[in-house]
């Protein structure tokens, strides 16, 4: 089966060959040529993509799937498709965000357009992070956006890119009670929780994050 191709997501092993063939990503295939630029497949264990390197367009391996499979994750959008190596050749349930590290009880599972590509138990704990991802309670990397290390505040990220956060807010000196953060067309908002500098919760709000009087904040 062969598909066009797909760039990697930030939670993905980065493939030598994608900048090439992402480069030369043009036209059909020539005279000579076993396949077209653009055209990915599974071919057994290997993942493959079509490339040229001074030669007709050819039939590459950008990974082997070795105790995996190999499958091809369907266009989306703007998005094309590309090969990759995953435990299964199914959708795993676990996968909450399709192209995010999910906690599914004390394990961390990194998916990739919703197959699980790699399962990591967590000694300390998984941590359940929406629309970011999941990780192991021993995983001590800081968050940037907890700029205050430990308490509440609400979040805002730009709903065209969900990487980008917009605003973070936390709770006034006084805590007033009812000060709020409103979800929009343009801005998805979180509750969130800070402890030494890392996020322990963040939950995705469908109308407000709500500043209280005992300066904690929640979703309503």
């Amino acid at each position: 089966m062969s598909t066009s191709l797909e760039r990697l997501p930030l939670h993905s092993r980065m493939i030598p060959l994608l900048s090439l063939a992402a480069a030369l990503c043009a036209g059909a295939a020539g005279c000579g040529a076993e396949c077209a630029l653009c055209e990915v497949r599974c071919d057994g264990k290997a993942a493959q993509a079509c490339v040229t390197d001074d030669a007709p367009p050819h039939w590459a391996s950008v990974d082997d799937c070795g105790d995996g499979v190999c499958v091809i994750a369907p266009a989306a959008g703007t998005r094309p498709a590309w090969p990759f190596c995953a435990l299964s050749g199914q959708p795993d349930a676990r996968c909450v965000e399709a192209d995010l590290p999910s906690c599914a009880g004390e394990v961390l599972v990194s998916c990739r357009s919703g197959y699980a590509t790699e399962v990591q138990p967590c000694s300390a704990g998984c941590v359940t992070l929406d629309g970011q991802a999941d990780r192991c309670g021993e995983d001590q990397a800081p968050d940037p956006a907890c700029a205050t290390p430990d308490g509440d505040l609400c979040l805002g990220f730009a709903s065209s890119d969900p990487s980008r956060m917009v605003e973070g807010r936390a709770p006034s000196a006084t805590c007033l009670d009812g000060d709020e953060l409103v979800v929009s067309p343009a801005i998805s908002v979180y509750a969130a929780r800070c402890a030494s500098g890392r996020l322990v919760s963040r939950t995705r709000c469908d109308t407000a994050c709500v500043s209280s009087a005992d300066c904690t904040t929640h979703c309503r």
